[in-house]
């Protein structure tokens, strides 16, 4: 049986949507930022991003959840990532 799928949360402060190819730009950003990614492991390359953002846009396919890319809600601007992984 194919997995359901959520493809939006909404807080009062934010939007939460399942990982997406527009999102690509966003994650270059974060997966570039060195202060940023002292806690996650180090800066990613370009080519590293790209494989990061096909395994969660796999994980949603295979599995019905993954990790979500958080947007502000009212100005929309990107705020993160985050959510559950098999790992």
């Amino acid at each position: 049986m194919k997995p359901m799928f959520v493809d939006e949360l909404r807080t009062t402060r934010l939007l939460l949507t399942r990982v997406q190819e527009n999102n690509r730009g966003d994650f270059l950003v974060m997966y570039g930022d060195s202060r940023v990614m002292v806690t996650m492991g180090g800066v990613r390359s370009e080519v590293q991003t790209n494989e990061l953002m096909q395994i969660d846009l796999t994980h949603w396919e295979r599995h019905g959840f993954g990790r979500w890319v958080a947007h502000d809600l009212v100005t929309g601007q990107f705020a993160g990532r985050g959510g559950l992984h098999i790992v």
